[in-house]
């Protein structure tokens, strides 16, 4: 088997771990831990008969399975409306043409749940898993490269690998870093600062629940806060070590635009700078790391949004 021709399906479930038909399909730049994973253990019996002090045939069990993938593809301004609201939970279209979907948050315990079907390669069979919850997301967006969307996600199950759905491609235009607006720049507290690289993580902090009467997870919650996190490096700057020093707070914005109508506009809100590091470490331009973390307004609203705006109506158009 190559890993050519890897792609991944998805569909939000009405129900959490009830499987549902894919209608949205991604490439897929790499993938992990798309299988059930057993904890077999010997049965810790006392009396166990040989010398050698090796483990007996016969006597292990299965005690858990767990499915916990992780997924990287390209962010892409069309069919990316199923891991969006997975990952912050709250989406309103808008708009006659072009059409604006405004991905929002939304508490990580009512975010949707996902069927995804991993199509492996060019082998001609897939593996479906049921129940994925998205506990982290980070896009990346890299200079002179493609966007990409990295998504880690814990799920109920999978099915025994079968013969391989038909993916149906949608519109394969990717986000590239050349596209960010203003020079590639962040604007924050009344200043634009070109960025060299940019990423946003956005962790709602989900883990599996292991409860009796089964060898899966009962549906993922968050076991903590949320925290949205955009790290950035840029030339080293006085007025962002200030502001770092002051514990300032102001919104962080960007903005990209493809080809046509396709755009994408990322709003966190009340970011204050968490980590300003601008070490002098040779004889060159001095860069500065850093990273601001998004705060709800004093009503405990608002935080990080992205909107994505296009030709399709429904913000889970493939």
């Amino acid at each position: 088997m190559r890993g050519q021709g890897t792609r991944v399906g998805t569909a939000v479930e009405v129900s959490w771990g009830t499987p549902v038909a894919r209608t949205a399909w991604s490439h897929l730049v790499s993938c992990s831990g798309f299988q059930e994973k057993n904890e077999r253990i010997q049965r810790p019996y006392l009396a166990v008969p040989g010398t050698p002090l090796l483990p007996k045939t016969g006597m292990d069990i299965v005690v858990s399975s767990d499915f916990e993938p992780k997924l990287s593809m390209p962010m892409r301004y069309h069919g990316m409306g199923h891991w969006l609201k997975a990952l912050l939970g709250a989406v309103v279209d808008a708009g006659a043409g072009p059409y604006t979907h405004t991905f929002g948050m939304a508490s990580p315990d009512t975010c949707p749940s996902l069927t995804a079907e991993l199509i492996r390669g060019d082998s001609g069979v897939s593996e479906v898993g049921c129940g994925l919850i998205v506990s982290k997301g980070t896009l990346n967006i890299p200079a002179r490269n493609i966007a990409t969307l990295e998504v880690e996600c814990v799920g109920k199950t999978t099915a025994a690998r079968a013969a391989a759905g038909v993916p149906t491609d949608g519109d394969l235009v990717e986000l590239l870093g050349s596209q960010v607006a203003s020079g590639g720049s962040v604007s924050w507290n009344g200043h634009l600062y070109p960025c060299l690289t940019l990423k946003i993580v956005v962790d709602r902090s989900v883990s599996k629940r292991e409860f009796l009467g089964s060898l899966y997870t009962t549906r993922p919650m968050a076991t903590g806060m949320t925290k949205i996190e955009i790290q950035a490096t840029v030339d080293a700057d006085d007025a962002l070590y200030t502001a770092y020093r002051a514990g300032t707070s102001a919104d962080l914005t960007f903005s990209s635009a493809g080809t046509g109508n396709d755009a994408m506009a990322v709003t966190a809100e009340n970011c204050v700078i968490m980590d300003y590091n601008d070490d002098i470490k040779d004889q060159s331009i001095t860069e500065a790391t850093v990273t601001w973390e998004a705060r709800v307004d004093a009503g405990g609203t608002g935080g990080f949004s992205i909107v994505l705006t296009n030709d399709d109506a429904l913000w889970d158009t493939n």
